[in-house]
């Protein structure tokens, strides 16, 4: 039960995170968005550019990802592979 509240808890923290960031960056957001419509409106105008912001990866998803890595790297040391590729002549 402990753990159940545990990770709403830190739901609740990384969608509050989530949200201080978004807030932080939509101003930047709505000016890039507003600066690529009157670009191409102006025709000739150079240069464009686009910007993307990524959240951050939870705790778990990067849990998830070194237990990946690290499974693959010991089945690719001790020969014991999920994946079996034969070749037929």
């Amino acid at each position: 039960m402990g753990a159940i509240n545990q990770a709403q808890a830190q739901a609740n923290l990384d969608a509050q995170r989530e949200a201080v960031r978004q807030a932080a960056f939509q101003p930047q957001e709505q000016l890039d968005r507003y600066a690529s419509q009157v670009t191409g409106i102006m025709g000739g105008y150079p240069g464009q550019t686009v910007s993307t912001n990524v959240p951050n990866p939870t705790p778990l998803q990067t849990a998830l990802g070194v237990g990946t890595t690290l499974a693959g790297i010991y089945g690719g040391l001790s020969g014991k592979s999920n994946f079996n590729f034969t070749t037929k002549a």
